[in-house]
């Protein structure tokens, strides 16, 4: 099972796992993570896109029952059965979304349309709309009832329950998720099904109902067990296969976990989609009064990273094997006769420069476009086929959803790297393994550590300014090929401040005289402690060292002179000897400075 294909949809909630993995790892801003809350958002709305266009193809099934219940009356109710199950499906699914939220924010929650403008307060809360004030925005749903306290699921009509939620404070909360969930202790006390267990019987019972209704469509049936594959998962971090319920919400973070749902909400209604378009192509099309033929468009993946192509198939399900077929995407028009029926469609524009026409294979045509701008893009066309009365036209359209590619370094130590010393560094790139990811810099040298885990060091020889600079570029080997991810980290560079001195080991204090002669010399170490003591050295130029009632005296170099030791063995009790306007540079840096330290050290003679 090890060996299995994974489905376009577990690949991708596989990428968004990782990515948010790595973030949260990395300890990133909110402004990160909100980023991440708004892929779930896009798939959303693609979700709410898809019912819109069942909705309108159940419209028409009614329409076609209605005017001849004899002949559409079956293949009407087989697509009310699919309807009545997907809807049951997302309303489950949306009342764990609804949970989870109402648990991880403590009973705050925002329903709403999230493409909205959403006001957030500054103490990170949202301002929710209220009829007295008139604050906030209307087209939110307050989540108070009438006595003031948070509504929950059963309080919501029909229609609240289809609205989106559209914000999530608590978005790194990691095990609400697998507590509400799926949590195996409770299962086995009570004997009963988790509810991601639940969901999970009810996704099966979907699929196997949708195969049953395609029995003479290999095709579709193929993308079926695809799309709804709830098999065990490898879980490569620990090597071992994990039940699906376990991968998609034990030790998952709330933001992920929401996006999770959010996916297959949206692969249900995709299904969907594409089930009741088979139905309706098997319908008698002469007899069928409305536009009951639908063009499909299958995408190998729904969400690409930037620079990544975007490859889906276009086709007619029921004229795979039919000659003359053509694909043209683009802008398209129609042409009318005198009575306003559509008699035939013509593309706008030029071919090569407004539109396209797409090779065809097996029936197919193979769209394939660039994903070089962020966000969701749209696409449609027509699907011409000659038939003995005729050349018939049958519009398509198609979105996908261009996430930027994740490809991170982070300092080990802190948010900024030393000059002049190796500081560790952790790279990764969503989806892919560390092995494959190599970093290059532009300032310095860098060398690797642990590929297999991502850990690199990096040492730099300038010094950057404000809040730093372009420093590290990373690749992925693909296939022996370096294809640069992502666009450049910045990092500030900055000298390794504070800096203390020691004299055997101390910095001021009481202190024998023959220990103080016998440490011989004084020490420079950084005082930042992530900078481990080992990792850089600093060598004293020159220091002053003054005994009472003496002038200050100046030695160059770090060892204590003769005169000094003579001195300090001449000593009485409670009589003091300071250092002080020390000289110290970092060994090894071109680029550091020599610095005075302003501090003073005093030891009294025991």
């Amino acid at each position: 099972m090890a060996e299995k294909k994974l489905s376009p949809r577990q690949k991708m909630i596989n990428m968004m796992y990782l990515v948010l993995t790595a973030l949260l790892a990395l300890n990133v801003s909110k402004e990160v993570l909100n980023s991440f809350f708004t892929v779930n958002s896009g798939i959303v709305r693609t979700t709410s896109n898809f019912d819109s266009k069942n909705e309108r193809a159940y419209q028409d099934f009614a329409n076609a029952a209605r005017n001849n219940e004899e002949k559409f009356g079956e293949v009407a109710e087989k697509a009310n059965v699919i309807k009545k199950n997907a809807d049951s499906i997302s309303e489950f699914i949306q009342s764990m979304k609804f949970k989870l939220v109402y648990i991880v924010d403590k009973g705050q929650i925002v329903l709403g349309d999230p493409s909205d403008s959403l006001v957030i307060d500054n103490k990170g809360k949202p301002v929710i709309y209220n009829k007295e004030t008139g604050e906030g925005n209307p087209n939110y749903l307050t989540t108070k009832n009438n006595d003031g306290e948070p509504y929950k699921w059963k309080d919501l009509t029909s229609e609240q329950k289809k609205l989106p939620i559209a914000y999530l404070k608590n978005k790194k909360e990691r095990t609400k998720a697998g507590a509400l969930f799926y949590d195996t202790k409770r299962a086995l006390a009570t004997q009963k099904d988790e509810k991601a267990t639940q969901l999970k019987k009810q996704l099966i019972d979907y699929r196997e109902m949708l195969i049953k209704l395609v029995p003479d469509n290999t095709f579709l049936i193929e993308k079926i067990k695809n799309v709804l594959d709830f098999s065990d998962v490898m879980n490569t971090k620990k090597g071992k296969l994990e039940t699906w319920e376990k991968y998609n919400f034990y030790d998952m973070p709330a933001v992920a976990a929401v996006t999770i749902m959010s996916q297959i909400q949206s692969d249900v209604k995709n299904i969907e989609s594409d089930v009741i378009s088979y139905l309706m192509e098997n319908i008698d099309e002469k007899t069928l009064k409305f536009d009951s033929v639908y063009g499909i468009t299958v995408a190998k993946k729904s969400v690409v990273l930037k620079g990544d192509e975007y490859v889906s198939d276009i086709f007619l399900t029921a004229t795979q094997k039919v000659a003359g077929t053509e694909v043209r995407v683009g802008r398209h028009d129609s042409i009318l006769d005198e009575n306003g029926k559509i008699i035939s469609r013509t593309m706008i524009g030029e071919e090569g420069k407004d539109w396209q026409k797409l090779e065809i294979k097996n029936g197919k045509g193979i769209y394939k476009n660039r994903a070089t701008v962020q966000g969701l893009q749209k696409y449609g066309g027509l699907i011409s086929m000659k038939t003995e009365s005729g050349t018939k036209f049958y519009p398509f359209k198609g979105e996908y959803l261009v996430a930027e590619i994740a490809a991170i370094a982070s300092a080990d130590w802190m948010n900024k790297i030393y000059i002049g010393i190796w500081n560790p560094i952790t790279v990764s790139v969503a989806g892919y393994s560390p092995s494959l990811v190599v970093p290059k810099t532009r300032n310095g040298e860098i060398r690797a550590v642990d590929k297999s885990k991502g850990k690199w060091e990096v040492k730099p020889s300038k010094f950057t300014t404000g809040s730093g600079q372009p420093i590290i570029d990373l690749y992925v080997n693909e296939n022996s090929n370096l294809r640069k991810m992502g666009t450049p980290i910045s990092f500030r560079v900055v000298p390794i401040r504070p800096i203390y001195t020691q004299v055997a080991r101390k910095q001021n204090g009481l202190i024998t005289g023959s220990k103080l002669i016998n440490s011989g010399k004084i020490v420079a170490k950084p005082a930042d402690k992530d900078i481990p003591t080992n990792a850089v050295r600093f060598s004293v130029k020159s220091y002053y060292y003054k005994m009472e009632g003496a002038p200050a005296v100046k030695v160059e170099g770090n060892k204590f002179t003769d005169i000094l030791k003579r001195d300090i063995g001449r000593m009485q009790a409670n009589e003091t000897v300071s250092f002080s306007r020390i000289v110290v540079k970092q060994d090894k840096c071109k680029a550091c400075p020599e610095e005075k330290l302003e501090s003073i050290m005093q030891f009294t003679i025991q």
